[in-house]
């Protein structure tokens, strides 16, 4: 998903140079990647289970050298795009002269500054005032929205896709079969389409002349070892056979792929292989296959999305059919499709979902996510004539009246010194926290100024308040002029 990210930050500095900082086996969509310069391996599992060991000393040491080579690095400008903790850490180690995203500071707390790193932090307290995709707000964190993407995806070189060659052929029965890509496995069980769903598509698949390769990693080759089992000689195994990053040139090989959210997802999406992602507890409008054409089976649930990662029901994911899905694949549509249908398409250069059929809840309200996405771009056209709108608009601005009586309470500590107003201060902040609707979005923007500010020097620590006050009630009031 940081693909499209680099590429832009390449074409408006094409003088720079690029490093990306990777968990070791997460690397695979950046290698040999043009606009990649350098990749820093994170050796973190390996770092952890020696730490967490009696040579403990020696996971040190190697987090110590890690963290030496980022700082010889002397980095110009640092883009933090996790939401790991950990990371900023890191970040705050190094020597980078200008930092964006989440960092720690030397006074012992987590600090966000840049508003769109804010607003990518709010989403999880906020989610139906959200219609970006995690990629296009990562583009607005690195400030390179503006420049356009080309489909240019992973890059794989020659060596590589003959190396999967003489893999297929040694694999395939018929050598004449298209061949088709499921991932059954997930992050979590959550996410995971029923085994027995597969099992029923890859029947239909096989029928059709398809040969279908199984991928995952070795902790998922029961999955795929069932799978065989049951669809016979014309479904292989390459789970725990193959890396991460020779699944990724496999992909390039087939002619579509059926997965969940997950990494391969994205990797069939940046290889402009028709993918059929099938979601669940997580949301398509955030993490969807970030190119055009690809369609999203969204499980219908009143709790969608949840992001359960220990969902007893399964319910979402249940709801999805394998008719349903072997209907899109055949490229005619089931007349009664058992969950809700989205083509992914691009709208002024921004990821949308096309409905093509929703009978579930809406993942998001059209009218509550332009109001918060023009608080940071003021030019975001809202349509200001609903009922909707009216309500958001009285919701947001009684939150506006709230922060002022915070800034009001915090302005009278400075001039008396009184705990009391603090503890008022408090009292008005908590009971925004029962706020619902957009204000749930906006307190979180709030909170996370507010955060953000460093405590050692308590006056300091006010007045910063009061700054981080100003700065959200001048956001939202961007978000509501006309």
């Amino acid at each position: 998903m940081t693909l499209p990210v680099l590429e832009a930050l390449k074409k408006k500095n094409k003088d720079h140079q690029i490093s990306f900082f990777v968990e070791d086996g997460f690397e695979g969509g950046l290698v040999n990647y043009k606009f990649c310069d350098d990749i820093i391996r994170f050796k973190r599992k390996e770092i952890r289970d020696k730490i967490r060991s009696d040579s403990w000393e020696n996971g040190i040491g190697l987090l110590k050298e890690l963290v030496q080579k980022l700082k010889d690095e002397n980095f110009e400008q640092i883009i933090n795009l996790s939401q790991i903790g950990y990371i900023s850490h890191f970040v705050s180690l190094l020597n980078g002269k200008k930092i964006i995203g989440q960092n720690f500071l030397s006074q012992g707390n987590h600090c966000i500054r840049d508003s769109w790193s804010a607003y990518l932090y709010a989403i999880p307290f906020g989610r139906y005032y959200n219609s970006l995709h995690v990629t296009d707000i990562y583009k607005r964190i690195a400030n390179v929205s503006n420049v356009p993407s080309s489909d240019t995806g992973i890059t794989i070189e020659d060596k590589e896709k003959e190396q999967i060659r003489k893999y297929i052929e040694s694999k395939r029965k018929n050598d004449d079969s298209s061949i088709a890509i499921f991932h059954p496995g997930a992050a979590y069980d959550s996410k995971r389409w029923p085994v027995e769903h597969f099992i029923s598509l890859g029947r239909r698949i096989i029928e059709d002349g398809y040969t279908i390769f199984v991928t995952g990693d070795i902790a998922e080759r029961n999955l795929a070892e069932r799978l065989k089992h049951e669809l016979g000689e014309n479904c292989v195994v390459a789970s725990g056979e193959l890396t991460f990053r020779e699944s990724i040139v496999l992909i390039d090989f087939s002619e579509f792929c059926v997965t969940s959210d997950t990494a391969i997802m994205h990797a069939a999406a940046s290889l402009s292989k028709k993918v059929f992602a099938l979601f669940g507890p997580t949301n398509p409008v955030e993490t969807g296959p970030y190119y055009s054409g690809n369609l999203i089976f969204s499980g219908r649930c009143n709790k969608r999305p949840c992001f359960c990662t220990d969902c007893k029901s399964k319910l979402c994911m249940k709801s999805i059919s394998p008719q349903t899905v072997y209907s899109y694949i055949k490229e005619t549509p089931d007349s009664n499709p058992s969950c809700d249908i989205y083509q992914t398409t691009f709208q002024n250069g921004v990821y949308e979902l096309l409905t093509i059929n929703e009978n579930g809840d809406p993942y998001y309200s059209r009218t509550g996510a332009m109001i918060t996405r023009k608080s940071l771009e003021a030019d975001t056209s809202v349509d200001t004539l609903s009922e909707e709108y009216r309500e958001l608009y009285e919701n947001s601005v009684f939150f506006i009246r709230s922060v002022m009586k915070m800034k009001e309470h915090l302005y009278s500590y400075i001039a008396g010194n009184s705990s009391t107003e603090i503890q008022q201060f408090e009292s008005v902040k908590k009971s925004l926290q029962a706020s619902g609707g957009i204000n749930e979005f906006w307190n979180a923007i709030l909170n996370i100024r507010l955060n953000s500010v460093p405590l050692l020097n308590p006056l300091n620590a006010i007045r910063e308040s009061i700054i981080a006050c100003d700065s959200t009630i001048a956001q939202i009031e961007t978000a509501l002029s006309k």
